[in-house]
């Protein structure tokens, strides 16, 4: 089966980039695989509609909130392990 290409409007999809939605968000609206969301942001800095100082700065916001969610498990876990150590007494 051949793929069939389909035009994104870049200055739309940038907009909602700066719009804040998050990668998921973004691949879901425009039905985009992985591969293919990582090419368009490579398009979009490489035409100039988007600085690499904002792609850097939103992949390190994105890393914080990866971070962050790490952190919170870790300390979920910790709790889990303390509670289930009172109960065996």
């Amino acid at each position: 089966m051949e793929s069939q290409k389909r035009k994104i409007k870049a200055r739309e999809f940038v907009a909602d980039l700066r719009g804040g939605l998050d990668d998921e968000a973004l691949t879901a609206k425009y039905s985009l695989t992985r591969d293919q969301f990582h090419k368009l942001l490579r398009a979009a800095v490489d035409s100039g509609l988007l600085t690499t100082d904002e792609l850097y700065s939103r992949i390190s916001h994105s890393k914080t909130a990866v971070t962050r969610a790490f952190v919170e498990m870790q300390q979920a876990v910790r709790e889990l392990g303390r509670s289930s150590e009172g109960s065996d007494n």
